[in-house]
């Protein structure tokens, strides 16, 4: 396993999508949606312990983990995919947790897999591979495959800037990965320990998180090729391997995700009270344009209801200053 050298800057993005559980999902509705291009984020959820690992995702610490996706088509982030693919994320005191679902998919028509370890065939298969780039350092990344029969391949990489990265095929990391196949799904459920990853997360930290699956089916295209989808959750143009554009695991919790939306809300607040000030000053120096405006109010909210001179209708019927 690597050493952990020390905390790496972490950079932090402008926005981010950001997926959290459910007492913030409200919160969080009322935020302005943010453009495609911009990196996703998921904060998980702490475990009191690390699951059972059959494949099923039914042990009771998932329960109040919430669902993740959806995975995007490399090819065509637009399409729709009629199979569909979630996942959940949490961590206990030893482990990175994940849960993987898989639909679409009859497991009789998968294409038949390897299940030897660290078997290169691993990728012919219907697989998911994670990513994990410990501290978002994108300087070196962990790597995780496992396909729908169970095989299991990792490695351990190097980012090298305008380069293909160094994968390393020789590493074996210590985690766990278990397959449940059932009518029209299959599921993963992997535990990765932090001694793998040769770092425990702090409060606060962001890690570069990869989610991708690769989609095979027993039929050909025209040209005798068996027809491929590969979809991730944090789409990028040159592939699974672009460290740059793994989504955010922050590991920052409820509690400090809705402190910072209240942040941004206040400096949105600021910023409406000062266009409205400049709003009053304009009104005020051009009686003409102000009655011309408050006779607009009023014809679509009714006279003010207090008849007091000073006071403007506009601000009568709730559009004073935002508290």
């Amino acid at each position: 396993t690597g050493e952990n050298d020390g905390p790496c800057p972490m950079k932090k993005p402008s926005r981010t999508r950001i997926v959290v559980p459910s007492l913030a999902l409200l919160a969080l509705s009322l935020a302005p949606p943010c453009p495609a291009d911009e990196l996703p984020m998921v904060a998980p959820t702490r475990l009191a312990t690390t699951p059972t690992i059959d494949g099923k995702l039914d042990d009771a610490v998932w329960r109040d983990v919430p669902e993740v996706g959806p995975l995007f088509d490399i090819r065509d982030a637009t399409r729709i995919l009629t199979q569909r693919t979630t996942f959940k994320v949490g961590y206990s005191k030893e482990a990175l947790c994940l849960g993987i679902a898989c639909y679409g998919d009859d497991p009789k028509a998968l294409v038949t897999g390897s299940t030897v370890h660290d078997d290169d065939g691993v990728f012919n298969d219907n697989s998911v591979e994670i990513f994990v780039d410990p501290g978002r350092c994108e300087k070196e990344y962990f790597q995780f495959v496992c396909n729908a029969f169970g095989g299991m391949w990792e490695a351990k990489n190097i980012h090298q800037p305008d380069r293909n990265p160094v994968i390393g095929r020789k590493w074996d990391g210590r985690w766990r990965a278990v397959v449940c196949r059932r009518e029209n799904q299959w599921t993963v459920e992997m535990a990765i320990p932090f001694e793998t990853l040769g770092r425990v997360p702090q409060p606060g930290e962001k890690w570069g998180l990869g989610i991708d699956r690769n989609i095979k089916a027993r039929e050909k295209d025209i040209y005798g090729n068996l027809i491929e989808i590969y979809t991730m959750w944090s789409p990028s143009a040159v592939g699974y391997q672009d460290v740059k554009k793994f989504g955010n695991l922050w590991f920052g919790g409820e509690k400090e995700i809705l402190g910072n939306i209240k942040k941004q809300c206040g400096h949105l607040k600021a910023e409406a009270n000062l266009i409205h000030e400049k709003f009053h000053e304009i009104l005020k120096n051009n009686v003409s344009r102000r009655q011309e405006f408050e006779g607009r109010v009023v014809a679509l909210f009714g006279p003010p209801l207090k008849a007091d001179p000073h006071v403007s209708p506009y601000r009568e019927r709730g559009h004073a200053r935002i508290a």
